[in-house]
């Protein structure tokens, strides 16, 4: 089952980046936002936290959703252009 992706989600996300916050990881399996990962973006070795490539991230969330220990985030991406 798939769902539609509008030009405003896809907007949206384009000011978004996947963040892993190593603290929270469990670090006691192998990280099942790996498997879903539909690009391959998020590699992980041994029990690390994962690492994510940001070339190959579409930040479609579904890392995020299955992520139990909350370590991974989507955040929005803030510009601070100012000329003096």
């Amino acid at each position: 089952m798939g769902f539609e992706t509008t030009d405003k989600d896809k907007e949206r996300k384009a000011n978004q980046l996947i963040v892993i916050y190593d603290e929270l990881c469990t670090k006691d399996k192998h990280c099942p936002a790996v498997a879903v990962c539909p690009e391959g973006a998020l590699t992980q070795e041994g029990f690390d936290p994962p690492k994510v490539n940001g070339t190959l991230c579409t930040r479609c969330g579904k890392c995020v959703e299955v992520c139990e220990s909350g370590a991974i985030d989507m955040q929005e991406i803030m510009f601070d252009i100012s000329f003096d």
